[in-house]
């Protein structure tokens, strides 16, 4: 059975997560002993061997004969053994069962396959074994799994499973394994729940059968570790912890402190959605799916990448104009730009906008600049890109000032006099009124792209802690210290195409993000997902968010578009 199973490892045929653990596999199989299968417990699966005495047998008293042993299926199988075996007529021979029952590891390793009904060819064996992956300590790598791969193999001529995946050992902030000499044993539920010094003083005098100077020595443990006890930390943030702790290998030095700190990213987590939730109430309605959401940033790049047209027809063009494009003009302004960001300093204000405009709208600037030598334009072409990137709420949020600069001043004068309208308005252009991302919006949803993917990735290769790190960022770093307070002005501002957008990129964020987070966090995933609105077209929220699809990197890959 050992050559067998180091065969299976071998080919490939069962894998070990990670694969550091298979040379362990080899060393144990290698160095395979007999197995002592009894044990004296009052509990477990007694030992099906019988111990068969008759009158007259010549056995000497208090002496016991190995040869006497018989093992049957039931008793009355054991007795027909012993009648052939010792040729004794089976009402003359007495049985005796062994008192000792069957090691708690033979037991386990029954386990895959008699729960499904075995020996019997039930419905659920055909449907349920073999399974696929079984996720167990590394500590008990020989004793449970090895003898499950033995039984599977010898009695049904299967795996059990195709992966095992071994977490690490659970041990204090110190790196000691926990023992209740040391005081150092941490209770889940005392984490979930929080604990003070006393209470935790008090399980030692009640739950414990250590005598006083163990008891001393484990109270002054945790006076030193646990000096205000344990904070009430919370399921989600516990279970949070532990994913992230993966990292560390065969060893898991859990820390209550840093358990603490994921409570906090709880807190945060929900402060955020909650104060999202008061910007996406109706006449909001979520898009009912993100290719609405991707023609938005394409209906942004293309404004940001072709010039706009005019509703109002251009003045025939006269000697004023085009002397003005083949002037020196354009140049000076590129000279202005070449070191200052904006027309009137470092700052953005609506003669940028006014300018920016006119060039855009009136003298076809590419064309106009592809006229020149490209190293006298390059400041005011990276000007004009910088421009319109600019969503129309942000331009409309720019501030009144004047013209800084004499040649910035001349161009909106002289341009003001070619407009069709003389009010230095270029009209409104074929984009108007339709929503349209920013760079931000953009940026956020690159951001999502990245952590459903890396989130995808971490849970393919059982990398738990690549995906909790990939949650942590997202939701702390991008939406509550970057997105949120990016959009407030937006959120806070009359409705418009500008705060459309913001909300809907917003709602696919918590949206998405909720369902990234709810495998490590189902409680407050599940609080916050209930409560979000629901898509148009959509009348009863999903069942629960543990049921709902988990974000494939195909869903968000339109936000990356243009972020290249």
């Amino acid at each position: 059975m050992a050559e067998d199973a180091m065969a299976v490892v071998s080919s490939g045929e069962l894998e070990l997560i990670p694969k550091i653990h298979e040379k362990t596999w080899t060393h144990w199989m290698e160095g395979i002993r007999d197995w002592c299968i009894s044990r004296q417990l009052w509990w477990g699966h007694r030992i099906p061997a019988y111990y068969a005495t008759w009158a007259n047998d010549g056995a000497k008293a208090g002496t016991e004969d190995p040869s006497r042993w018989v093992c049957g299926r039931s008793v009355e199988d054991a007795l027909q053994k012993a009648a052939a075996q010792f040729g004794v007529p089976s009402q003359d021979i007495k049985l005796t069962q062994d008192p000792d029952v069957l090691d708690t590891w033979f037991s386990s390793a029954l386990f895959p396959f008699s729960v499904m009904g075995w020996p019997k060819n039930t419905r659920d064996m055909e449907l349920f074994y073999p399974g696929t992956l079984l996720e167990t300590g590394h500590d008990i790598l020989f004793f449970w799994v090895a003898r499950m791969v033995f039984f599977g193999r010898k009695l049904i001529g299967k795996l059990p499973f195709k992966q095992v995946y071994l977490h690490a050992m659970v041990r204090d902030a110190h790196g000691r394994k926990m023992s209740k000499s040391l005081g150092n044993v941490i209770d889940p539920m005392d984490v979930i729940n929080g604990i003070t010094l006393e209470e935790l003083h008090a399980q030692l005098e009640q739950n414990s059968n250590l005598d006083q100077k163990e008891v001393e020595r484990a109270k002054a443990g945790q006076s030193s570790d646990y000096p205000k006890g344990i904070p009430e930390c919370g399921t989600d943030a516990l279970r949070f912890a532990l994913c992230a702790y993966t990292s560390q290998g065969r060893d898991i030095n859990l820390d209550v402190l840093r358990v603490n700190g994921y409570r906090n990213f709880c807190n945060k987590l929900w402060n955020a959605t909650k104060f999202a939730m008061l910007h996406l109430v109706p006449p909001f309605s979520p898009l009912p799916s993100l290719t609405q959401l991707q023609h938005m940033v394409m209906n942004r790049l293309k404004a940001s990448t072709e010039p706009p047209t005019c509703n109002g027809p251009l003045k025939s063009p006269t000697t004023a104009l085009s002397s003005w494009v083949n002037s020196s003009r354009l140049r000076a302004l590129d000279d202005h730009f070449s070191h200052s960001s904006y027309v009137s300093g470092h700052q953005p204000s609506q003669e940028d906008v006014k300018l920016s405009k006119y060039l855009s709208c009136q003298l076809n600037t590419k064309s106009c600049l592809s006229q020149h030598s490209p190293e006298h334009m390059l400041h005011l072409t990276r000007w004009l890109r910088h421009m319109e990137s600019y969503s129309a709420g942000e331009r409309r949020n720019f501030p009144d000032t004047t013209a800084g600069d004499a040649c910035c001043r001349d161009a909106l004068e002289d341009l003001e006099l070619q407009l069709p309208n003389g009010k230095g308005e270029c009209g409104d252009t074929t984009t108007a009124g339709q929503p349209s991302l920013t760079v931000a919006d953009r940026w956020m949803l690159s951001q999502l792209g990245v952590a459903v993917r890396d989130c995808n990735a971490g849970f393919q290769d059982f990398n738990f802690q690549a995906a909790t790190s990939a949650l942590y960022s997202l939701w702390w770093y991008n939406i509550c210290d970057s997105y949120l307070e990016c959009i407030k002005p937006r959120l806070y501002g009359e409705p418009c195409a500008d705060r459309h957008a913001a909300q809907q990129v917003l709602w696919t964020c918590l949206h998405t993000g909720l369902r990234l987070i709810s495998p490590f966090m189902p409680f407050l995933s599940e609080e916050l997902f209930q409560r979000l609105p629901l898509p148009a077209g959509e009348q009863q929220p999903p069942e629960s968010v543990c049921v709902a699809p988990y974000p494939e990197t195909d869903d968000v890959s339109g936000g990356v578009v243009g972020m290249k």
